[in-house]
């Protein structure tokens, strides 16, 4: 590893020190896969449990948990940010030089984006450095390593299933197709702990992914119109204008068999999300690494016109570089103090004992109680909350916990329904500033 990659990593934990030291409060998925890890780890007497979340990141934190080191699950999650620029630099290093390779891990760096999910206890980054792992070891030859890789992205992060059609295409382009069964036998040996799991906590094997395939069509968070579909995930490119030069990138790509994997799997990736209605900002973090490596093979490209000149390759880094920083700090800082900010206190609940039932998983973010959950689309929170209120000895309802904006009036007339049937309980507290939210104790 070259010591200008390390001392990249160096500055990045540097400028994530805030996140390591400055105890904050969570974001609502954090809440989820974090109690789901205590909710495992507690033979579920502890935290909550959701049935469509992939479970190897809960498996981590609840292992971490159980060892008595949660204050260091930010650090893991920025060991796992390393190991993605880390990957970012090996694949790019394939395709170009060092040089270029540094300059691929840099943008990925200095994209706000992967900036602010580097530390969160989510499954975006850690889903992409383990797709990444796949794709360095299937250019390694290590065909049953890649699927075993592949099978743990996918267990990360869903979409990574996209992993295998991508690079079977690209091991059939190869002239490869008798290391497909090696690969696939790897995948499956990986992923056979994990239907034991799913099995285990669901019923079935399949349930959770069955499950998963509902949110693909969330209506909470699509987007209207065919343009703004198809120009979604592209518009986030210039978050990082350096970015817009995977485009060229991977037309020069295309020239070049090594670059095989990384433009198949990319394809899968651009495809799936454009079709989905479910239009999240950080879902771009399961292909963003590939777009810095296409950076890299438009530098190898244009290094190459520029060799003969004196020192010229290094001074075009630096200014590259150097103009990333000038460009990108201003909307990294504020994505910074965002997350450093005080968020709304949920600390209500921490007093609680029992099982609650609830419409906001922050409240378990502190708490040693059995969480159930509502919080669904208001129909199924209603049917969930008749089906689960007679295990619970709270119930904790928050009013914005699904949002309507989308889907109209009728949405918001079955929370007000919701509500009114849990009114029936013996409120024990309100809180009408922000956060509002009730707490009911079941009678």
């Amino acid at each position: 590893m070259s010591k200008a990659l390390i001392l990249l990593l160096l500055l990045f934990l540097a400028a994530q020190a805030g996140f390591l030291l400055s105890e904050k409060s969570p974001y609502w998925d954090e809440a989820v896969y974090s109690s789901m890890g205590k909710y495992l780890f507690s033979a579920g007497s502890t935290g909550l449990w959701e049935p469509a979340r992939p479970t190897a990141l809960p498996m981590l934190l609840g292992a971490m948990w159980t060892a008595g080191v949660p204050g260091l699950w930010t650090a893991a999650m920025l060991a796992i940010a390393i190991g993605c620029l880390a990957l970012t630099y090996l694949i790019a290093k394939e395709y170009s030089g060092s040089t270029q390779a540094l300059l691929a891990a840099s943008t990925l760096v200095v994209t706000p984006i992967f900036f602010k999910n580097s530390s969160l206890l989510l499954t975006d980054v850690p889903g992409a450095a383990a797709a990444l792992l796949s794709i360095y070891l299937l250019m390694r030859q290590k065909y049953a390593w890649s699927g075993a890789a592949a099978a743990i992205a996918f267990q990360t992060k869903y979409p990574h299933i996209l992993l295998i059609p991508g690079l079977c295409v690209a091991m059939a382009l190869y002239r490869k197709q008798g290391k497909i069964p090696s690969f696939l036998a790897g995948f499956a040996l990986a992923i056979l702990p994990f239907l034991a799991l799913n099995t285990l906590m669901s019923g079935s094997p399949l349930y959770p992914y069955i499950q998963y395939s509902a949110y693909q069509q969330n209506p909470a968070y699509s987007v209207d119109g065919l343009a703004s579909n198809l120009l979604y995930y592209p518009s986030f490119l210039l978050q990082n204008p350096i970015l817009l030069l995977s485009i060229p990138g991977a037309a020069i790509a295309l020239k070049r068999k090594q670059a095989i994997p990384v433009l198949a799997c990319l394809a899968a990736y651009a495809a799936y999300f454009t079709i989905i209605s479910n239009k999240q900002e950080r879902l771009i973090l399961a292909f963003l690494p590939l777009l810095a490596i296409l950076v890299a093979v438009y530098f190898s490209q244009l290094s190459g016109y520029i060799s003969k000149l004196k020192n010229a390759r290094a001074y075009a880094t630096i200014m590259a570089l150097a103009a990333m920083a000038a460009a990108l700090t201003p909307a990294i800082i504020a994505d910074y103090r965002e997350a450093l900010a005080p968020q709304p206190g949920f600390q209500y609940a921490t007093n609680l004992t029992g099982t609650i039932l609830t419409t906001e998983p922050r409240f378990s973010w502190q708490s040693s109680a059995k969480f159930l959950t509502f919080y669904e689309n208001p129909d199924v929170s209603i049917m969930d909350y008749k089906a689960k209120v007679a295990e619970a000895d709270y119930v904790i309802y928050k009013p914005d916990y699904y949002p309507c904006e989308r889907i109209g009036e009728e949405c918001e007339r079955k929370k007000e329904e919701l509500h009114n049937l849990i009114k029936k309980e013996n409120r024990l507290f309100s809180q009408h500033s922000e956060p509002e939210y009730y707490v009911y104790e079941v009678t």
